[in-house]
């Protein structure tokens, strides 16, 4: 009896310990909180008179931003066929910022400004509006499987659910897509995780019946408050808030840690917060 409780206690301080040094490397990754999320008002230079639409913010000095030009095109062609009016924000006028400025409809605009007065991590970042707010974020240059990801979300198609491959931590090993109206059914059974803040869950949407484990608290908790490793549960990560790093890193974390059935949850959304999320009350 005495054995078997130790051999438990040395388990739980393993995780533990491999958790807690797991989000301390996610850590590193988060940006500063004076960095626009999602949930924040838009700021004054990209708000628009419709209350809803899309801001691309480039600069010509970044290869990123020149070498996202083709997909920035596709982009606006999406938006145009859903009715989203286009903000282009650059630091200067030159060849990308051209390029997109040929395609650009009546509605839409090309405005020069200073972009660190926007509070964006870096460029390219893709911002969609509702309300005022920025509901949906993404930042970077982003890879095919973001692309598809990104524009599927933007067209309200479907949403995400990813399962890394363990020997390549970049690789996704499973992907399945499900529409909005099938969310529920998708996460049907699964422990769901959230680790925003206490204030960011209890104040903005989240994922119904999701369990908010704050990051911080995840290396103590997860002994205690997730389901027993040996049982096989699915385990899905609510990465609509994180960046993707961090998502990885914490994914990873478990699987090492003896949870072999992790999916993270639009893992290719990278930030976003989607409207029609069903919130508990």
């Amino acid at each position: 009896m005495i054995r078997s409780l130790a051999r438990d206690f040395s388990s739980v301080i393993i995780v533990a310990c491999f958790l807690a040094i797991v989000l301390h490397f996610a850590n590193t990754h988060r940006t500063s909180n004076k960095v626009l999320v999602v949930g924040d008002h838009v700021p004054p230079e990209l708000d628009m008179a419709s209350a809803r639409g899309l801001a691309i913010i480039i600069s010509e000095n970044s290869s990123y931003s020149r070498a996202s030009v083709e997909f920035h095109e596709r982009v606006i062609g999406v938006a145009h066929d859903i009715g989203l009016p286009i903000t282009i924000a650059v630091d200067r006028v030159g060849s990308s910022s051209n390029a997109l400025k040929a395609i650009l409809g009546s509605a839409d605009r090309l405005i020069r400004l200073r972009l660190d007065s926007l509070r964006i991590a870096g460029t390219p970042t893709i911002l969609l509006i509702d309300s005022h707010e920025v509901v949906a974020r993404w930042t970077g240059l982003l890879n095919a499987s973001q692309e598809i990801g990104m524009l599927g979300r933007l067209n309200g198609l479907y949403h995400t659910l990813s399962q890394l491959s363990l020997n390549d931590s970049n690789k996704v090993e499973h992907l399945a897509r499900f529409p909005p109206s099938k969310q529920d059914e998708a996460l049907a059974g699964a422990f769901i995780l959230d680790v925003r803040t206490r204030e960011d869950y209890n104040t903005r949407p989240h994922l119904n019946g999701a369990i908010n484990i704050p990051r911080d608290e995840v290396p103590i908790r997860t002994p205690v408050d997730l389901p027993l490793a040996d049982d096989n549960p699915r385990i899905v990560i609510d990465c609509s808030t994180m960046n993707e790093v961090s998502c990885r890193l914490l994914s990873l974390g478990l699987s090492y840690s003896g949870f072999k059935n992790v999916w993270i949850y639009d893992l290719d959304a990278q930030g976003m917060t989607c409207r029609n999320t069903p919130v508990l009350r």
